[in-house]
């Protein structure tokens, strides 16, 4: 919560990579360009003045480790150690974890913590909170070096940590388009049953209540623990009805505005692959996994996303009103990101 607290007064704005790219070129003096030149000097005067931050997501991240030139993606991560002011949302299955519990909290708790304070990390937690496991040692002595662990990683900036982590095989883009291809043919299959978007829509919503009625049942449990009731063990016949019984709820449930903006990670997320599936001229492809986790990020809990066009259109579709979910500004246009980023740090 210290964390939250200290960036409650700045806005929020998202860069995807292309914008990162282009940011780190100008400050790095490959490129030459009065707009971007005018757009890096505002983003840094603003991020100084306490006005505003850029944070990333897991997206920006694993786009940045396929970079293969170590000098400049060494340099795109010092641009953004610079403008995020260390902050990082949550990976998106966390993040969505974390507005379910909220959501399903809220229904008995009124004294909650607001879920956009419970989203935010620091950019050595990008991909998820890790701690060193010593078995060897006596459990408070291993707690003590999980401690320092974590206050030693919580100070560490992205050009610290991206070298090293990059070192690894990364089998996320092979894994993107397996699934863009499997998806694709599946709409291909049963591309007669599509006959609107929002029906297209409550297919993906059963997609992603299927996907995330574990998560809910893990809520459940754990709140039925803490009211000192036995909890259903994972894998037992308690368990399944759980799950089973959460997939229902997420299928009724996302039926209400209030639940869709509540757990809008799984709504943003269902509605840009609702679009892609009912637009039957419109295959999926690897990088719209990463193009999506970016709108997810950002459309939930950012003041403005400055991206490619396409997906600024998209974004921007009055059909879906992802924009007005968090009031998120969303442009291609490095002259409209200008007059934005002014008109979000005029008076704050």
């Amino acid at each position: 919560m210290a964390l939250a607290e200290s960036i409650r007064g700045r806005r929020k704005v998202y860069l995807d990579l292309r914008y990162w790219l282009r940011l780190r070129d100008i400050a790095s003096g490959v490129l030459t360009d009065p707009d971007w030149q005018a757009l890096l000097d505002l983003l840094r005067k603003s991020v100084g003045d306490g006005k505003l931050l850029c944070p990333i997501a897991e997206s920006t991240f694993m786009e940045l480790a396929k970079q293969n030139d170590p000098a400049t993606r060494a340099a795109t991560a010092r641009v953004i150690d610079e403008l995020s002011f260390g902050v990082t949302l949550l990976p998106v299955d966390m993040r969505t974890a974390t507005e379910i519990a909220h959501f399903i909290h809220s229904a008995t708790e009124v004294d909650l913590h607001p879920v956009a304070d419970l989203v935010w990390s620091k950019l050595s937690y990008v991909l998820g909170f890790l701690y060193p496991s010593l078995s060897n040692i006596d459990p408070q002595t291993e707690f003590e070096i999980q401690k320092l662990f974590f206050n030693k990683m919580w100070t560490l900036g992205l050009s610290d940590i991206i070298d090293t982590v990059v070192d690894t095989p990364d089998e996320t883009a092979d894994a993107f388009a397996e699934l863009a291809k499997n998806l694709n043919e599946q709409n291909r299959i049963h591309a007669a049953e599509l006959k609107s978007f929002e029906g297209t829509y409550k297919i993906e919503v059963q997609g992603v209540a299927s996907h995330c009625a574990p998560i809910m049942a893990d809520v459940i449990a754990d709140m039925t623990r803490k009211a000192g009731h036995s909890a259903p063990l994972h894998g037992s016949q308690r368990w399944d009805d759980s799950v089973r019984m959460s997939e229902k709820f997420f299928r009724a449930v996302f039926t209400k505005h209030e639940a869709r903006m509540a757990l809008r990670t799984m709504h943003i997320q269902a509605c840009l692959h609702a679009h892609i599936r009912w637009n039957k001229n419109r295959l999926f492809e690897a990088n719209d996994f990463y193009d999506f986790n970016h709108a997810a990020a950002a459309l939930g809990y950012c003041d403005a996303f400055f991206t490619e066009r396409s997906l600024a259109d998209l974004a921007n579709r009055s059909n879906m009103a992802l924009t007005k979910i968090n009031g998120c500004r969303v442009t291609h246009r490095v002259d409209e990101a200008i007059q934005i980023l002014l008109e979000l740090t005029r008076g704050t």
